[in-house]
């Protein structure tokens, strides 16, 4: 019935407009509503039209995440008239298209506009990309992982508060899951999800000295044993993601947040394991607003340094409401979901569901990259 309702709103568009694109190309599409069309894949770039439902787009290329998609739509004698980008969730598309295998990925265009940062240090910010790409860097480190006998499906969490939730990464676990317009990411889920595990690595109240000091290791933990390499040991696992702030703004200063957040990624290579770095969200009305900013640069400066990957967490969640923050303009704000659940524009209302995305979709990055290997039994919807 749905294929019906398309295939007469795609004919009467058709009709309506008598463009001169392609009308056999899959990658036509209109609008669900009226919907912004903005000059960059992200809503901080400037809007410059509005799309209307039964308006018809050829889809040109997406971003890396496929969260935003080029449209444009061209007249008869070959002027272009519409040219800009669109949020992917707001468009209908018709039957048969895959965002991420028939359309092409632009991997150049910045995710944010640095020209609409308030000072150099969010401009930074805005011009790091979202998610990054494995360098030869960490094919080193993972050679070296695989040489020690690191488990490939096991990826695990480093940090404090912010990574603490029920609600992160644990819901992988779960085969009740809806990925949406990310699909895609069904492999990964089942490769890793299995394997996800609570981390001895990650407490409230921890910070970027307390990883590396063994009185607050826990349970299984071996005499002397620091919370990072204790977690290493049990969890065996190929890559960490690593992400502190809130405690260390108010305990540490900045130079020692980068001594102690350089130590944790020499350990990770030492010990064969991909750290992943994260830059964190925080909301301008945060009294450590500007500390936070200072921070989240430090990170961007040790992942160029040591050549590791950086998921840009707060570019991403710029757009959230709240910037994905709960009322304590700290923690990221829970979907409700106790499974993985990227449908119903969740994605952009929920900060840790946006968390738990942008985490998958580096693991399908790992996954890829090393030719891991699909898991042989499908499972979940």
């Amino acid at each position: 019935m749905r294929r019906l309702w398309w295939l007469g709103l795609f004919l009467w568009v058709v009709s309506a407009q008598g463009s001169a694109q392609d009308l056999d190309s899959v990658t036509l599409s209109t609008p669900r509503f009226a919907t912004g069309l903005y000059a960059g894949p992200g809503r901080s770039f400037e809007r410059i039209n509005t799309l209307l439902p039964g308006q018809l787009v050829n889809v040109i290329e997406r971003n890396r995440l496929g969260s935003w998609l080029h449209v444009w739509q061209v007249r008869e004698d070959g002027l272009i008239v519409i040219d800009g980008w669109v949020e992917t969730q707001t468009m209908h598309f018709r039957p048969g298209l895959d965002l991420f295998t028939m359309v092409t990925e632009n991997w150049w265009t910045l995710d944010g506009d640095p020209s609409r940062a308030a000072n150099p240090q969010e401009a930074r910010l805005y011009q790091l990309p979202i998610m990054p790409h494995l360098g030869g860097a960490m094919h080193q480190v993972y050679e070296r992982g695989r040489i020690r006998g690191r488990n490939p499906a096991v990826v695990t969490r480093v940090g404090d508060s912010l990574l603490n939730s029920d609600w992160y990464l644990l819901p992988m676990r779960q085969t009740n899951y809806r990925l949406g317009m990310f699909n895609f990411l069904e492999p990964d889920i089942r490769f890793f999800g299995p394997n996800m595990r609570w981390s001895v690595a990650v407490q409230r109240g921890l910070s970027t000295y307390s990883v590396h000091d063994s009185l607050h290791a826990g349970r299984g933990c071996l005499p002397n044993e620091t919370p990072l390499l204790c977690e290493y040991r049990t969890a065996n696992p190929i890559a960490a993601f690593i992400m502190f702030g809130p405690n260390d703004l108010v305990i540490n200063a900045p130079e020692d947040y980068r001594q102690n957040m350089a130590r944790i990624v020499e350990v990770s290579f030492e010990q064969g394991v991909i750290p992943v770095l994260m830059t964190f969200s925080s909301h301008p009305r945060h009294r450590f607003y500007a500390r936070s900013l200072q921070y989240n640069n430090i990170i961007a400066d040790l992942a160029e340094q040591y050549q590791v990957p950086l998921i840009n967490v707060w570019l991403a969640a710029r757009h959230l409401p709240e910037y994905g923050l709960e009322r304590d303009l700290v923690h990221l704000k829970s979907s409700g979901y106790q499974f993985i659940n990227f449908e119903n524009d969740l994605v952009n209302r929920s900060g840790i569901a946006l968390l738990n995305m942008l985490s998958l979709r580096f693991m399908h990055e790992l996954r890829v990259t090393f030719d891991l290997g699909l898991p042989q039994v499908t499972q979940g919807g």
